[in-house]
């Protein structure tokens, strides 16, 4: 349940090149009482898009989307990137996720600005993730995997191109515990590429996985 009280931590704007419109995109954090920031390290960040057209010398707001999603953590909803999820659609990518002791994750959202009801038509699609700060010598299972993405030209008339992904990475497993009990001397490890391709197709309200595997480990 989104919280009733939201600090505005940042916004962004791009203008529609098409529509002649803007689409404003703020995102908020937990507030306390006295309306300061006050999200913990678990704690998402909150997007909200607002579509604005100039009237004159003033900007009417044409249609609100408040706390369309949470995402990242720290309050920090993440990275975001302007794209087009299809000729002449416009559309947002954010990058989320965080630390939490050593192991790191970052996943993909997207988001149509111009639909009727704004959500996250990817579902946080893992792109990145390593446990490198948490890897020691005689960690059980190290790995570090990250995807390039892109849009290809749907084969279908789905409303929205295809997602690509192109992944690289490793995962180094132990091949046997180590033989002092402080566990501190490196072990013999066996390497698995986690290399390869994967094709997610929109289809019945979202996009899903029609091609190859996603390899990045979840967290």
């Amino acid at each position: 349940m989104f919280p009733q009280a939201v600090r505005a931590g940042g916004a962004s704007q791009a203008a529609g090149q098409r529509t002649g419109g803007t689409v404003l995109v703020v995102f908020g954090q937990h507030a306390n009482a006295a309306g300061d920031a006050d999200s913990a390290h678990v704690s998402s960040g909150y997007l909200s898009l607002y579509l604005l057209r100039q009237e004159g010398k003033q900007w009417k707001l044409v249609r609100r989307h408040d706390n369309v999603a949470s995402l990242g953590s720290s309050g920090n909803i993440g990275e975001l990137r302007w794209i087009e999820l299809a000729a002449g659609k416009p559309g947002i990518a954010m990058l989320h996720g965080g630390v939490w002791q050593g192991y790191a994750i970052t996943m993909l959202s997207l988001f149509d600005p111009a639909a009727a009801q704004v959500r996250d038509l990817a579902g946080a699609i893992r792109v990145q993730s390593d446990n490198e700060g948490a890897c020691g010598p005689s960690t059980k299972k190290c790995w570090q995997a990250d995807a390039a993405w892109r849009f290809e030209p749907a084969a279908t008339a789905s409303g929205y191109d295809d997602l690509v992904l192109t992944f690289t990475g490793e995962e180094r497993t132990a091949r046997s515990a180590p033989a002092s009990p402080d566990r501190n001397e490196d072990v013999d490890r066996e390497t698995r590429p986690l290399n390869g391709n994967a094709r997610y197709v929109y289809e019945h309200g979202a996009y899903h996985l029609r091609e190859g595997v996603n390899p990045v480990p979840g967290i």
